[in-house]
């Protein structure tokens, strides 16, 4: 199914409808709509008897700004309700006193680094384990097992989370991390000293275990995060900026020698040497884990970034000033991306063609 039966994406196929820039598949998907849904019978009635003629910029433009204020408003608390969906090949690894592996320590499958469609933990002494696999066991001590296959050498474990995929781990303190796709976890075999340190590249969420005298720090290559015990997301996908999310509890964030304390309910951005914090809006910012996207007023360029990370296809605009272009509207991550493409393609009026494997955007 190309699109949500909700009546947001009911409305936007009558948009489309009424100004004869909707395509075959899409009506038919449309008419199959009003046939079945009576909810969708009673918008198409109500565009037909009372919305104007949407044929003007300005009509249509009125509309759609209606529609993605509804469509954007937040749920109530819905993080707290979340279940955190995966890809197949994702699988709970829990890290420390209670980790299951995929296979026993003298089966388990060393791999090369260089593979791309599978989820790979690196341990000291240059071996890459293969967590994707569904052989499940228990082990009684997880961190002698990893010990014995770094060959006792000491050092950090990494897991490289590939394009289309999501993870979620628990580490030796009973923190919980979710991981987005393109996205590094470096984190030791268990936390020893006074402090908890990991290294980040990517996106991560997380829900960190409170140890009143041994703070937890997130380290990345444009600041710091330090926490006793909160929840929290943490995204340096864009260059040079480095963005913190405060659900719970709180947070220092320190970059240049400055220091930002954040307060629940708060989202820092953090640019070189600018800043600003904002409210968070847990629906934009946390949907991920939920298996979807959700943009708003947000520049085609960094939407081109999303389908790169995501699908695994390199993008190229063709100009700066399509590029420039904002689209409002959501993603299923489970999508296909030329599903994903269609309605935004009407939109932000482009189209889309590949020349070999990278997909260019065009006027």
């Amino acid at each position: 199914m190309l699109y949500n039966e909700d009546s947001s994406s009911v409305e936007r196929l009558l948009i489309k409808k009424q100004q004869n820039k909707i395509s075959p598949e899409e009506l038919a998907h449309l008419e199959q709509l009003l046939k079945e849904n009576p909810a969708a019978k009673a918008l198409a009635e109500f565009y037909q008897n009372e919305q104007p003629a949407l044929q003007s910029d300005e009509a249509v433009h009125a509309v759609w700004q209606e529609l993605e204020e509804r469509m954007l408003q937040p749920k109530p608390r819905f993080v707290k309700m979340r279940k955190i969906l995966f890809a197949a090949a994702s699988v709970l690894i829990i890290v420390g006193a209670y980790l299951t592996f995929r296979q026993t320590p003298e089966n388990v499958q060393l791999i090369t680094p260089a593979a791309s469609n599978t989820i790979i933990l690196h341990v000291p002494g240059g071996k890459a384990i293969d967590l994707t696999n569904n052989d499940t066991i228990s082990t009684r001590s997880t961190t002698k097992q990893l010990m014995e296959l770094s060959g006792g050498v000491q050092g950090w474990n990494a897991i490289d989370v590939p394009q289309r995929l999501d993870y979620k781990l628990k580490l030796s303190d009973g923190t919980e991390v979710t991981l987005n796709s393109v996205t590094r976890l470096k984190f030791p075999f268990s936390f020893t000293g006074d402090k908890r340190e990991v290294y980040l590249e990517g996106e991560a969420y997380f829900n960190v275990a409170r140890e009143s005298s041994h703070p937890f720090i997130v380290h990345t290559d444009k600041g710091d995060i330090t926490v006793l015990g909160t929840e929290f997301n943490v995204n340096t996908y864009i260059a040079d900026i480095l963005k913190t999310a405060l659900v719970n509890g709180s947070v220092n964030v320190s970059s240049n020698n400055e220091v930002i304390h954040l307060q629940p309910g708060e989202e820092l951005t953090w640019n070189k040497n600018q800043h600003s914090i904002s409210e968070l809006d847990e629906r934009m910012t946390l949907s991920w884990m939920d298996g979807v996207l959700y943009f708003h007023n947000t520049p085609l360029s960094e939407i081109a970034k999303m389908i790169e990370r995501w699908y695994g296809v390199p993008v190229k605009i063709d100009s700066e000033k399509l590029a420039e272009e904002t689209f409002t509207g959501n993603l299923e991550k489970s999508q296909p991306l030329e599903d994903f493409l269609k309605p935004m393609k009407g939109i932000v009026k482009m189209r889309c063609y590949y020349n070999g494997n990278v997909l260019h955007m065009t006027r």
